[in-house]
């Protein structure tokens, strides 16, 4: 997975534990509070059948400790960027 802070931010790499309907939760080495805005990306389904998604939303929890930092975020809105080669999501 990809997020980033904002519009013009680096992109920066995380982990994703776990992705629902509503939201996802993921680890990542950045600090980030709750009620930031993200951009986030990141691939479902398998090779060779995979699909991009792109999808805005913000975080509201975190788990901080001395080794790790687990965040929870909402999906706001969803797109798919790249689709799989049947052409469906």
């Amino acid at each position: 997975m990809l997020f980033r802070a904002g519009a013009g931010e680096r992109w920066r790499k995380a982990r994703t534990l776990g992705i629902g309907r509503d939201g996802l939760s993921f680890s990542s080495r950045n600090k980030l509070t709750i009620g930031t805005l993200l951009d986030m990306r990141f691939f479902v389904g398998r090779k060779p059948m995979q699909s991009e998604v792109e999808c805005r939303g913000r975080i509201v929890r975190q788990k901080l400790d001395r080794t790790a930092r687990t965040y929870a975020a909402t999906i706001d809105s969803y797109r798919f960027t790249r689709m799989a080669p049947s052409g469906r999501p």
